[in-house]
């Protein structure tokens, strides 16, 4: 039976799914050569709660991660572990948020650059036919209309839909009625009503749909090895139209980090293991002169890799050197910045305000009323930069230390 629900109800999840695209995007910073699926998890499972989110695989279905990552053959439920991602590697990433008992369904594929053209197309062809599905979704539609526009898409480029995976109503449960399939006649079914959300999902493979399962009991891989690939949103169906609630938002912050790599060389990215030591170096010579003129003593290591509730992103060159890092939290309504450090040599290159605006994106994905700070007041540069941005003197917290603040 399918249960329409209510705009209260469409609120819950539309959070459901605003988290959801929030963890996917934080997931495309960190897809990297390197890193592995559950180093991967572990940044997904921290943005959720972050952001007061729960995994729905692991509550609903005792799931062993937080999200499934699925890799090349593997074509679903890809358990989380020791697998280091290398390029050309294409990487689904599907993700089930609950918000206030109310649930969010999202997948999205990745190549692992550099990747071949032929692996880019199979990826766009297979994100294409989802959209080409959901153009077919109109109030007073049939639900097969969805289906058919999907599977003519696919079978269009010559690629083959995996018939047993469809996609699924969902709220109070992740699957709920009605079954999408991604195939059939146009014209049949239920029809499109206001109220229904829905996830719609195309699985595709580049050979065979066959598929058997690893001994984990968990991961679907093709039997005869070849590609598959992922993309899921989830939809509300209005008076007037259908709403993506999974959609990611469309802020400058890819912007940003584009202009990092194009004008600088740098890429911004989730900290690694690895970076620590790179880290402490910088602080050491970057802070200590600033905190032993303020406080009289230097910064300390659990105070940069282990502050508690925090995240931490690093900028890092072509030799994958750490070139500055920043560390942050929330404590709602504000993002506070606890620490931004540059190498000396970037200083005044505008590097700092692209960074800038990369914290203000995650602040924003967060739903944060503004960004707040604490400088110490010997540090007339940063206090100089911070005003320039907007950053108003809120109270002075602590010895020759200022906070700061910006309404977003």
């Amino acid at each position: 039976m399918i249960r329409l629900k209510s705009k209260s109800e469409v609120n819950f999840i539309r959070r459901a799914c605003q988290i959801n695209s929030s963890v996917h995007e934080a997931l495309q910073k960190a897809i990297v050569p390197g890193i592995t699926t559950r180093e991967l998890d572990a940044i997904a499972e921290a943005r959720m709660k972050e952001l007061g989110g729960r995994s729905s695989f692991r509550e609903e279905f005792n799931f062993p991660g937080a999200i499934c990552i699925s890799v090349n053959d593997e074509i679903g439920h890809g358990v989380p572990g020791k697998r280091i991602l290398h390029s050309g590697d294409v990487v689904k990433v599907d993700i089930g948020v609950q918000y206030n008992g109310y649930h969010s369904d999202c997948a999205k594929t990745h190549l692992v650059a550099p990747g071949s053209p032929e692996k880019e197309h199979f990826i766009r062809a297979t994100e294409q036919a989802l959209y080409d599905g959901l153009n077919a979704a109109k109030p007073g539609g049939h639900l097969s209309d969805v289906s058919d526009a999907i599977g003519r898409s696919i079978t269009s480029q010559g690629l083959t839909i995996v018939k047993k995976a469809h996609g699924h109503g969902l709220g109070t449960s992740l699957h709920e009625d009605p079954q999408v399939p991604n195939y059939g006649p146009p014209g049949r079914g239920p029809r499109l009503r206001e109220g229904m959300v829905l996830a719609i999902e195309p699985v595709v493979v580049t050979g065979s749909e066959r598929t058997r399962l690893r001994p984990d009991g968990w991961t679907e891989v093709t039997v005869d090895g070849s590609l598959g690939a992922h993309f899921e949103h989830t939809v509300y169906i209005h008076r007037t139209g259908v709403e993506i609630l999974t959609a990611a938002d469309k802020a400058p912050a890819p912007n940003s980090r584009k202009r990092l790599f194009k004008n600088f060389g740098l890429n911004w990215r989730q900290k690694r293991e690895a970076d620590n030591q790179g880290i402490l170096y910088l602080a050491k010579r970057e802070m200590d002169p600033i905190l032993l003129e303020a406080w009289g003593r230097p910064v300390h290591p659990d105070e940069i890799l282990t502050a508690p509730a925090s995240s931490t992103f690093v900028l890092t060159n072509a030799e994958d050197e750490v070139k500055g890092f920043c560390v942050f939290s929330y404590r709602p309504p504000y993002l506070h910045l606890n620490t931004i450090v540059l190498d000396r040599t970037l200083h005044g290159s505008g590097i700092a305000v692209e960074v800038m605006n990369l914290i203000r994106k995650e602040a924003e994905d967060a739903f944060m009323n503004g960004i707040e700070l604490w400088v110490q007041t010997n540090n007339q540069r940063a206090i100089r930069f911070y005003k320039k941005l907007g950053f108003a003197v809120t109270s002075q917290p602590y010895f020759r230390t200022w906070a700061m603040r910006k309404t977003l």
